[in-house]
């Protein structure tokens, strides 16, 4: 059982505390907008629990409408770890047929219940 406590606290001191980089949301959300001016940064909660974390800086956005192909496409994947959740993000393609990122949203939902997220809007 020490074995466990031991890995567990090792792990913790190398990768950090989940909760504790929830916690620093609201400061990073504040250093995107002061650092890039314009842009949309915004956190949603439910009594204090997070819901959705959606960023699209004003770089990407004005590169988008200058260059981009406008089509936009939508990818996630499945985030590992103590709070799970879903990582969103829309994509165009640029002129040199790259894929472009135009704007992320991390959502807290449990694996298989995608369905019930209330408000894809931002896409």
């Amino acid at each position: 059982m020490k074995a466990w406590k031991a890995k567990r606290q090792a792990l913790k001191w190398v990768y950090g505390d989940d909760g504790a980089q929830y916690g620093k949301l609201l400061s990073y959300r504040d250093d995107l907008l002061n650092t890039n001016p314009g842009s949309n940064v915004e956190i949603w909660r439910d009594k204090g629990k997070f819901k959705e974390f959606y960023v699209c800086l004003t770089p990407l956005k004005e590169a988008f409408k200058s260059g981009c192909r406008p089509l936009i496409s939508l990818d996630g994947c499945w985030l590992k770890g103590t709070y799970g959740g879903n990582l969103l993000a829309a994509v165009a393609i640029n002129p040199n047929d790259c894929i472009f990122p135009v704007a992320y949203v991390v959502i807290a939902v449990a694996e298989g219940d995608l369905e019930l997220v209330p408000n894809l809007s931002w896409i």
